[in-house]
């Protein structure tokens, strides 16, 4: 991990933490810690997950035509296959399928297997910011104008907490809500930036993008906590593997899998 990458993702874990101090310290309802502590878990789910690398690499030819080249130039990126919407991460060096982008604040390439992740952990994020930017703005409104006993305590004994967490919270609220309305972007039109930047197009009776990743498991389970990945998603990856795969050994280029 690098230096950017370890800074985001502790700046992430402690603006949680901030917020799970504050609301517990307060003696809040227990349902107000419910979005940091998710936040984690689906930070935590993002990092380690595997966002879909490609396995399989291909040897190129000792002699190769100029067909087998240009296809090796058009179809696969540091010796790995790229199958259809699958991109290389200048981060990690390998090909993402689906790949959207890197984030430094969880750490990971965000591809195929932990966009949903991703997008959950937005979600409860931007929870949990709203929530304390609320909270910590009322405390302030309070003890400003109408002088509140209670408020005005609270800013004045622990102001190194409040401040920090206003300004914390209302970075993390605008941020994901940017980020969450660029995935709505995405799904609308049926593929990742870097595709529609690319030219490519997706009929509206032909795009399952949000189906995809969110319809399988336990309905509300599956959408909302990082539980496992529906079968669709790993068949989407074989489908693309094989696709590609294929196109590689009728033009003469062998491919090793390397799983």
């Amino acid at each position: 991990m690098l230096l950017s990458e370890l800074f985001g993702f502790l700046f992430i874990i402690t603006c949680c933490a901030m917020g799970i101090n504050f609301f517990y310290s307060l003696y809040y309802p227990d349902y107000f810690l419910i979005p940091p502590v998710m936040a984690l878990l689906c930070l935590f789910q993002t990092h380690r997950s595997n966002p879909g690398y490609v396995t399989t690499k291909i040897v190129k030819p000792e002699e190769p035509t100029t067909q087998q080249l240009g296809f090796i130039k058009n179809f696969s990126k540091w010796g790995w296959i790229k199958p259809p919407r699958a991109h290389g991460s200048s981060s990690s060096g390998r090909v993402v399928y689906d790949f959207d982008h890197h984030c430094w604040f969880v750490g990971n390439d965000i591809g195929l297997y932990n966009y949903r992740f991703f997008l959950q952990f937005l979600f409860w994020l931007n929870i949990a910011s709203f929530t304390a930017l609320c909270e910590t703005f009322r405390l302030f409104v309070n003890c400003g104008a109408y002088l509140d006993g209670f408020s005005c305590k609270v800013v004045y004994r622990y102001t190194r907490h409040v401040v920090p967490l206003y300004f914390a919270s209302m970075f993390g609220f605008f941020l994901t809500l940017n980020l969450l309305s660029e995935a709505a972007k995405r799904f609308r039109r049926g593929c990742s930036e870097i595709d529609y930047r690319q030219g490519v197009i997706v009929p509206k009776d032909k795009n399952y993008h949000f189906r995809l990743f969110f319809k399988g498991g336990i309905p509300v389970l599956y959408q909302l906590f990082p539980c496992w990945n529906s079968v669709a998603i790993y068949r989407r990856a074989v489908k693309l593997d094989s696709s590609c795969t294929e196109y590689f050994k009728q033009n003469g280029i062998k491919v090793v899998y390397k799983y």
